[in-house]
């Protein structure tokens, strides 16, 4: 059973309705994550030799969700999950390719 709800997006420049960017005090676009799918899915901490199998850095920290099966999810998408932001590390895995279930391993980046 999945329980934890995990949304995909990407971070977009706002606009104003005359159509210019929305900028913060030091001039800087401000950009709201826009959310492309939502799932629920298990997540997992990498921890040991997993964590050592991957070749990761110990001071990272490296989450191993797992999903039904949809398509038209990428490595270029963020991840969302408790408010905290991961991205992708390679192409989510289709078990079996069976289209029935997906693995994704994700490292937190601060945004």
């Amino acid at each position: 059973m999945r329980r934890h709800l995990i949304e995909f997006g990407k971070f977009q420049v706002t606009y104003d309705s005359a159509g210019f960017p929305v900028v913060d005090t030091q001039g800087q676009p401000i950009k709201e994550f826009v959310i492309v799918k939502r799932l629920y899915a298990n997540a997992n901490d990498v921890f040991g030799e997993e964590k050592y199998m991957a070749k990761q850095q110990y001071n990272s920290e490296i989450v191993k969700f797992t999903t039904q099966y949809i398509s038209g999810l990428t490595p270029d998408l963020i991840l969302r999950f408790k408010n905290q932001y991961y991205e992708m590390v390679g192409n989510p895995d289709n078990v079996k390719y069976l289209n029935r279930e997906l693995k994704i391993e994700a490292k937190r980046v601060i945004i």
